[in-house]
C-alpha cells in the first residue's frame, strides 16, 4: 500500500458492494501502529473478521464492508 493509504481505503469502501471483502497484507515494519489503523478502517464503516500478526514480516487484516 502507498503512503496515500486513506485514498487507497477510501475506493476500496467505494468500490466494494455490501458484504464485500478487503484483505491487506503489509510489511509488519510499514505498521508501526497496527491497531490505529484497524480502527480506521472500522471507523470508515467495515467490520473486522481476521487479524493475523503470525508471520515475522507480513500482517494480514481482512475486512468486510
Amino acid at each position: 500500500m502507498g503512503t496515500n493509504y486513506l485514498d487507497f481505503l477510501a475506493e476500496g469502501f467505494r468500490i466494494l458492494k455490501t458484504k464485500g471483502f478487503m484483505i491487506v497484507a503489509e510489511v509488519k515494519s510499514r505498521m508501526q501502529k497496527i491497531d490505529y489503523f484497524v480502527n480506521l478502517i472500522v471507523g470508515m464503516g467495515f467490520k473486522i473478521l481476521k487479524r493475523d500478526e503470525h508471520n515475522t514480516h507480513f500482517v494480514l487484516l481482512v475486512f468486510q464492508k
